[in-house]
Order: structure tokens, then C-alpha cells, then sequence
């Protein structure tokens, strides 16, 4: 199947209201922009979601809205210098999971601490990417991977492609490998 199937495919899909094949140069802005990226409290960030989606095959800037997708996993860690689990997000299907648990430390509504988590001065954010499964046999995508970038990134991407700055439609960046 040619990416421009792909891509109409996929811009039938709930939430979708745009989808740009991203360029090297775009692809590269978006790498520099995610390397400068900090967590709250300034956390270093390690983007492997960003690494993975770009270097696929295929990569699609999407513009969507809150009925895309969401993740069905955690798509964020925090880790140790050792590389321990020591937080992660929690996905709205996995909540009740982890409501059952004592001693979860909940940063927020989505967010947890392990009980003992230490909280060294080597810790550190790391991004997993979010598997999309929106796609049938007959698309001909083996994988497809996203990562959502942040704000700045976004407000870079929709710039460039002169898309309105609009606080309810945001950008996820797909990789696709194709069968």
C-alpha cells in the first residue's frame, strides 16, 4: 500500500482532523526541540518514544483531538540511576488496577509513586512510545508507534505548516512500519 493510502486510511479514523508526511528538516527541528525539554522540577526527559517513532520507516505529523486514541499502557517512567521503576503514569483503563494497591504515593490524577521510591538525584523521566492499533490487515502497517511532543514542539510543528494554534487539537508524531 503507497503512504498515500495510509494516510487516508487514517485520516478516517476518530479524532483525526489533519495529517502531514513529515520532511528531514522538520524531522530534525523536532529532535532538537525534544532535547531541550525538561520535566517539572527540571527532571531530564529521555525521549525513547521520540527515537522510536523517527526512526521508522514512515513518520506523520497528525493533528488530532481528544478522541483520538489513548494510550492503553504507561507511556511514562520515572526512574533511578540504577534504572528502577520508582513512578509511571497510569492509564484511565488500568486506574482501577492500581487504586487496589496500597501505599501508591498519586502525584496526580494519572500519575503514581512507589512506596521507598528513592528519589536520588540521578532521577529522570523516561518516554516510552504508545503502539497505535487503529489499523487493519488490509493497511499494510506491521507497527505503528506515537509519541506526543511537547508543547513547544507542537506549537513548532503547527507553525510550520500554518496550522491554528488551537488548544484543543494537539500533534502526535506516528512511525509506521510497513508489512
Amino acid at each position: 500500500m503507497s503512504v498515500e493510502r495510509i494516510i487516508e486510511s487514517l485520516g478516517k479514523h476518530r479524532g483525526v482532523k489533519q495529517i502531514i508526511l513529515l520532511d528531514e528538516e522538520l524531522t530534525d527541528i523536532i529532535k532538537d526541540e525534544e532535547s531541550q525539554v525538561v520535566g517539572s522540577f527540571g527532571i531530564p526527559i529521555e525521549n525513547e518514544a521520540m527515537k522510536e517513532c523517527l526512526s521508522k520507516e514512515i513518520k506523520l505529523c497528525i493533528y488530532c483531538d481528544y478522541s483520538f486514541e489513548h494510550p492503553d499502557d504507561s507511556i511514562m517512567f520515572m526512574k533511578d540511576g540504577e534504572g528502577n521503576i520508582v513512578g509511571q503514569d497510569v492509564a484511565d483503563c488500568k486506574k482501577p488496577q492500581f487504586e487496589e494497591k496500597d501505599g501508591l504515593m498519586w502525584l496526580s490524577e494519572d500519575f503514581v509513586l512507589y512506596p521507598g521510591a528513592d528519589m536520588g538525584p540521578d532521577i529522570r523521566m523516561v518516554m516510552v512510545s504508545q503502539r497505535y492499533h487503529g489499523f487493519s490487515e488490509e493497511d499494510d502497517v506491521s507497527e505503528a508507534v506515537l509519541f506526543f511532543p511537547a508543547t513547544s514542539t507542537d506549537c513548532i510543528i503547527k507553525s510550520r505548516y500554518g496550522y491554528p494554534q488551537d488548544p484543543q487539537v494537539g500533534t502526535a508524531i506516528m512511525g509506521l512500519s510497513l508489512r
